[in-house]
């Protein structure tokens, strides 16, 4: 938030400015008076209250660990879910080829090709309503309000992929792999999560799922709305560790 000196009656006062949809009654102003200025940085200020809470969550874990009594923990077991708990749907994208990669070409070569990635996948997980949680090496991991947006946002950036490596030499393509499920989890400071979602979507994404592949719990993908006429395979996780159901989503013909 920025301040401007104005005067006003011989004397100085600060004036807030702060992009938002309030009256503005200043005649001077190029925006014109009584015209309303847009809300351009709706972000911002949510964004601010999430820093704000960065030394509360370290405190609240501290706190935690010190606490004597099962009936204490599960007290404060509720207020840190009440204060940094969220549902909503979890997306992790794997890129696949780094041992070989590396080998052939370099980690140069493989570090050049995950900043491309974190490039060219951003925007369009932003044009489906999602937001990057964070990049750690070469993985992607962010949060949809909506699971049909987070199945569109893989869908779109794995076509986008077959396009972009139709154009460039085989050791210059770039392959993902794509995890993703539903449910609630810990969100802090906008950068990190933590829960049995996260944990889920990570291990389809990055452990389970060939390349190419989109993998969904069934529970996740029940929250689907059927005329968004999304298809899906049963996929046989019988040597699995998780208890879950898992589907492959149908996406169209890959290049030879």
């Amino acid at each position: 938030m920025t301040l401007r000196m104005e005067r006003a009656s011989n004397r100085t006062k600060p004036v807030a400015i702060f992009p938002n949809t309030v009256s503005n009654n200043r005649p001077d102003d190029p925006v014109g008076p009584g015209k309303s200025i847009p809300a351009v940085f709706p972000d911002f200020v949510h964004r601010i209250l999430e820093l704000a809470k960065m030394p509360i969550f370290s405190e609240y874990l501290a706190q935690y660990a010190n606490l004597q009594q099962d009936s204490e923990r599960s007290q404060f077991n509720e207020k840190i879910w009440d204060e940094f708990g969220v549902e909503e749907t979890v997306f992790v994208l794997d890129m696949a080829g780094f041992s070989r990669l590396s080998n052939v070409r370099g980690i140069v070569h493989y570090l050049s090709m995950i900043q491309q990635m974190r490039t060219t996948v951003q925007p369009i997980i932003e044009h489906h309503n999602g937001r990057i949680v964070k990049f750690e090496a070469d993985n992607c991991f962010a949060r949809f309000p909506d699971v049909l947006d987070a199945i569109n946002a893989a869908k779109t950036y794995s076509l986008t992929l077959d396009a972009m490596n139709l154009t460039v030499p085989d050791d210059f393509e770039i392959h993902a792999s794509f995890g993703i499920d539903h449910g609630e989890f810990l969100l802090f400071k906008e950068n990190d999560f933590w829960g049995f979602p996260v944990n889920v979507a990570s291990y389809l994404g990055e452990d389970f799922a060939e390349s190419g592949e989109i993998l969904i719990t069934e529970t996740a993908f029940d929250r689907v709305p059927s005329e968004a006429r999304v298809e899906s395979e049963a996929v046989d996780c019988s040597d699995t560790k998780l208890d879950i159901s898992i589907l492959r989503i149908a996406q169209p013909l890959k290049k030879a």
